[in-house]
């Protein structure tokens, strides 16, 4: 690699780049190289190892919270025929599906969270979140 590459690295990471002429090593921040080490390394590979290498962990992205269905919640049916193919697991799934019952029956009977996730997606049944009691 040439020092041109390396000092670009450097500066891209907000590191001093010096090499030593004397012992034929390159430090880069903290980090000392032989020349033969860098030699190998494209400037991708110098960027990782001056980050900290492959032990690094990688900061989390931020996740959504997952969808919670209130057990008592009404599901409704917004397709009149069994939209599964006739025969398939799924078919067996939906055909659990009742108008009006609550999403614990639907759990109850053998149904997932996952299917509710998914025929709520695609259409096919609706949640409609019991309303709140107020008492005067």
């Amino acid at each position: 690699m040439k020092s041109e590459s390396i000092h670009r690295v450097a500066a891209d990471l907000g590191v001093q780049a010096h090499y030593d002429t004397k012992i034929k090593t390159w430090a880069i921040g903290d980090k000392v190289f032989t020349v033969a080490e860098i030699g190998k390394m494209s400037p991708d590979a110098l960027r990782k190892k001056l980050r900290g290498g492959e032990n690094k962990k990688k900061a989390k992205k931020e996740t959504k919270p997952r969808a919670a269905f209130d057990p008592e919640a009404k599901i409704t049916l917004l397709v009149k025929e069994n939209p599964k193919r006739s025969g398939s697991n799924a078919h067996a799934v939906y055909a659990l599906y009742r108008d009006g019952m609550t999403v614990s029956d639907f759990i109850a009977a053998g149904g997932s969270y996952s299917d509710l996730k998914w025929d709520m997606k695609h259409k096919s049944v609706k949640i409609e979140e019991p309303q709140a009691t107020t008492s005067a």
